[in-house]
């Protein structure tokens, strides 16, 4: 496996989010897909940088995620870094509590019930791309900047998490980006004959942006980092 293979998976999940994202309904659902996803990125970190590592232990069992996230502590690219490690470590203190809160959902029958808030599943993805990063370096920025969807959902996710945390003007400014996009001013410019107009609800618009704005959208989402 390589990061080729796992972008894909890290779009899907952030497309999920996007899609649903004015009645909430799939936050928790994506909240799920990044824990997953930040699983298999210690994995394939430890399985490609790592000499002799497996995921088995001595007695053939597979290891636990708090298993494999101490492993990437004590590889040598990462514990011969101090600033790395530190940043490492400091990330999986938030990895270790979401893991717990994503099984809690699955064993407690009580839970099942509870959602999770959107800045729950933003800061998840925010701190999957951190920790992306710090892991693969330069590797992890260029296999996202290979996927122009992709780059511009993780601009997107950045963006609305600065939104929800520091600056409330921003949540405006992105609103205003997706309200101009591809928006037709004249209807009646539109050929009736073998044609017809339809009008995505919002998410499903926001989602069509996102998958063909490229370059043009990416710089103006940077804009407002």
């Amino acid at each position: 496996m390589s990061l080729q293979y796992l972008m894909p998976e890290i779009e899907n999940g952030l497309e999920i989010l996007f899609t649903g994202k004015s009645a909430g309904q799939y936050w928790k659902t994506a909240f799920v897909l990044c824990d997953n996803y930040t699983e298999l990125t210690t994995k394939l970190f430890l399985s490609t940088k790592t000499a002799g590592w497996t995921d088995l232990k001595p007695n053939g069992k597979f290891k636990s995620y708090h298993d494999i996230l101490n492993d990437i502590a004590g590889s040598a690219p990462v514990a011969g870094n101090a600033a790395t490690l530190a940043a490492v470590q400091a990330l999986q203190l938030d990895l270790r509590a979401r893991r717990d809160q994503r099984n809690d959902f699955f064993h407690s029958a009580n839970l099942l019930k509870l959602n999770v808030h959107l800045l729950d599943t933003l800061k998840a993805f925010c701190g999957l791309l951190d920790y992306g990063n710090h892991l693969f370096g330069a590797d992890w920025d260029t296999a996202i900047n290979g996927r122009p969807s992709l780059c511009n959902l993780v601009l997107l996710v950045r963006v609305e998490h600065k939104a929800l945390t520091a600056d409330y003007t921003v949540q405006h400014k992105l609103e205003d980006i997706f309200r101009k996009w591809g928006r037709i001013k004249d209807k009646a410019t539109v050929p009736t004959k073998g044609a017809y107009l339809t009008e995505f609800p919002e998410d499903v618009h926001r989602r069509m942006v996102i998958i063909n704005g490229g370059p043009k959208l990416a710089a103006e989402l940077q804009k407002l980092l």
